[in-house]
């Protein structure tokens, strides 16, 4: 989308106004223009998203507000997700869940959406999972990858004990952590532990995903 700015400031005037409408033509345009699924997912909505969340967070629109903004790009998502194809799958499988108390869940499908794209099985939990939860469904069933999403910065100290958690349970097993959480710093705290990585952008999580299918390291 070379015309990014432009077009997401129209997207962004309707979405914070809840207009549904005017937002699925503007989605309906680039579809049927210049259909590439990361321009969307990160032009449009993940940057529209991380602005109501800052908007959230400095008391300038309700939650109510912030919820239907949610809902419109939960609904717009489902209409890019029926345009893409379906590709070969690679017989690996992610589980993909916001950690528990973070309640925000659009990031997490995004990111289960493009491990999809890249013909992994990926079992998307939503939001707010309970650790130990956690640990029973991947006993169950074995993922190759979990990844973790976290929105709010004040839910590291949740984020750090889910991953102590899922490495006493799970010592080998990949982890990757995204999310809106990470603009107000904390990278060094995934330094701190193995088999974990940090994935800022859809584009480097593709990137990832890629060298993990091809056998490379992901780290």
């Amino acid at each position: 989308m070379n015309k990014t700015d432009s077009i997401y400031d129209q997207y962004f005037n309707n979405l914070i106004k809840g207009k549904r409408i005017p937002c699925s033509k503007i989605l309906d345009s680039l579809i049927s223009s210049e259909f590439n699924v990361h321009n969307i997912y990160e032009d449009l909505f993940q940057k529209g998203l991380y602005q109501v969340g800052r908007m959230w967070e400095y008391n300038k629109i309700s939650v109510a507000t912030e919820h239907l903004a949610t809902s419109i790009t939960e609904s717009l998502m489902n209409k890019v997700y029926e345009k893409i194809p379906t590709v070969e799958p690679v017989q690996k499988k992610a589980v993909i869940t916001s950690i528990e108390n973070e309640t925000h869940h659009i990031g997490g499908k995004m990111v289960s959406d493009v491990f999809e794209m890249q013909g992994w099985d990926a079992i998307y939990l939503g939001g707010d999972t309970p650790a130990i939860e956690l640990v029973d469904f991947i006993e169950e069933t074995e993922p190759d990858l979990v990844a973790l999403s976290i929105s709010v910065y004040f839910h590291m100290d949740t984020l750090v004990k889910t991953i102590d958690l899922l490495n006493k349970n799970f010592k080998k097993l990949p982890i990757m952590i995204g999310g809106q959480a990470f603009q107000k710093g904390g990278h060094s705290i995934i330094d701190r532990f193995e088999n974990t990585s940090l994935v800022l952008s859809l584009d480097s999580l593709e990137t990832s995903i890629v060298n993990i299918n091809k056998g490379e390291t992901n780290s």
